[in-house]
């Protein structure tokens, strides 16, 4: 596209354009990923290593333990292209985020009426997110789905185990604001 309206200065301005929002996406997800995997372990709910920090305050376990699995991950994509291997990560991705947001919405609901609090607005919010999440699963595809829901499942016992052997989720303890 760039390169049809504005020639190989077009191409060019597209495919840096490109490079900067993945490096940004990436670098938003590696440090998403350490910094949920450290509070969890935080709140008892997720193994106490991933609760440690290195000396500059990075929790370096998690982030380490987050790329040899993404890694793993693409290695049995089963895919022979790489562009395929990425849209397969990404779709798992996406599904492993959006079935936990679908069940958010629905205790949204649910708890609305448990209460007996009537929140209209509320209501419509979560029933459009609902049905959003129920959209992006279904156009994931079979396999990402699959995948996504046994990867999730799979995290059930460990979840238990360690629910069970923390009989009280302590808090989290402040952190330094950046």
């Amino acid at each position: 596209v760039g390169r049809a309206l504005l020639g190989s200065t077009g191409a060019v301005l597209i495919s840096a354009g490109a490079l900067i929002s993945t490096a940004g996406c990436l670098n938003v997800s590696i440090l998403e990923t350490g910094q949920t995997s450290m509070a969890t372990a935080r709140d008892g709910l997720f193994p106490a290593a991933f609760a440690r920090l290195s000396p500059r305050r990075s929790p370096v376990f998690a982030n380490t333990i987050a790329g040899v699995l993404a890694s793993l991950l693409l290695l049995l994509s089963f895919d022979a292209t790489l562009v395929g291997a990425w849209t397969f990560i990404s779709l798992l991705a996406t599904v492993t985020i959006v079935i936990p947001y679908a069940a958010a919405a629905l205790a949204s609901i649910a708890l609305q009426r448990r209460a007996g609090a009537s929140r209209p607005r509320e209501t419509v919010v979560a029933t459009v997110a609902f049905a959003t999440c129920v959209w992006i699963i279904v156009s994931s595809g079979f396999e990402a789905v699959g995948w996504g829901v046994a990867l999730l499942l799979a995290g059930l016992p460990v979840y238990a185990v360690l629910r069970r052997s923390s009989p009280a989720a302590a808090p989290s303890p402040p952190t330094a604001s950046v």
